[in-house]
């Protein structure tokens, strides 16, 4: 039976009806009816019969003859498109309406509209981006880092940081708990040292994966310690006269001028693996550390 316009729409004792009419041709004759169609015990039911008087006895005799309303025209319209949203969202007009009065409640209590919230968790909840895996993540930000010119010693020390966490976390950035970081930090480095400089490199990530969308920009970030690592301090090496002259005498003359620092300049080895005589200004007893000979 193919279903014609809706004629009326009633609530017989609590459920809601929609009238139709439903005319049959057979034999070169039109049969006029009409059908009831509703929703009860979860299932849809239509009842038929020839004339409306009939029909609406016996959805009185069905629902106990509660309350009945009958709505035509633009009552009726209006009626329709409402119920339609309330399905479309999956509830019953009057949840429906609840659930908007409470949304509405909420949102003039901040001095705004509904619309207006959600313009603005659009605006800085773009998903779009949420799903994309750690590894891709950390390879999108390694480019970007080499993008903006830093130095080829700080992107060689992240990449090697940060592949190793992308293996080591697999799922996007937004899926990884408190509990996750910390287990994982609790795992790099040796000393305290390695572990400050590690998590300040995920911490950079996580950063610029807030600012690209990536993350969410209420996101916490990592998780913060406890109280701030101390790092204890080491015991000052010092070479004596035969030990300074023993590592002169062996030195080979391309390492002669950091054997020579490391022998007699109070400064870390690693701040000048790389310098060469023209770095040192004798005139003024100078040494010239450039980034690009820094060894982290």
């Amino acid at each position: 039976m193919k279903r014609g316009r809706t004629i009326e729409a009633v609530c017989v004792g609590g459920v809601d009806v929609s009238i139709y009419d439903t005319p049959s041709r057979k034999a070169k004759r039109v049969y006029h009816a009409f059908t009831a169609r509703f929703c009860s015990g979860g299932r849809w039911t239509r009842i038929v019969r020839s004339q409306k008087r009939e029909l609406h006895r016996e959805l009185e005799r069905l629902f106990g003859g509660g309350e009945e309303i009958t709505l035509r025209g633009p009552s009726l319209r209006e009626y329709e498109r409402a119920r339609e949203c309330a399905s479309g969202m999956g509830m019953d007009i009057d949840e429906a309406l609840v659930r908007m009065k409470k949304l509405d409640a909420a949102a003039r209590e901040k001095g705004s509209t509904i619309q207006e919230a959600l313009d603005y968790f659009a605006r800085h909840h773009d998903q779009a981006k949420f799903s994309t895996r750690c590894r891709q993540v950390v390879d999108t930000f390694l480019a970007d880092r080499k993008a903006m010119g830093n130095s080829a010693e700080d992107i060689a020390t992240l990449r090697c940081r940060l592949n190793r966490f992308a293996s080591e976390v697999e799922c996007p950035l937004r899926d990884i708990s408190k509990d996750q970081y910390r287990a994982y930090f609790s795992t790099t480095g040796c000393s305290l040292r390695d572990r400050r400089n590690h998590r300040s490199s995920v911490g950079r990530l996580v950063n610029w994966a807030k600012d690209n969308d990536y993350l969410p920009a209420d996101h916490p970030g990592i998780p913060r310690t406890g109280s701030r690592a101390r790092i204890p301090s080491k015991r000052v090496e010092v070479f004596d006269r035969k030990q300074r002259e023993l590592l002169i005498a062996q030195a080979r003359p391309v390492e002669l001028p950091l054997t020579l620092l490391r022998a007699y300049v109070p400064i870390r080895s690693k701040e000048c693996a790389l310098v060469s005589w023209e770095d040192i200004n004798w005139k003024t007893a100078t040494l010239t550390v450039y980034a690009d000979g820094y060894r982290p």
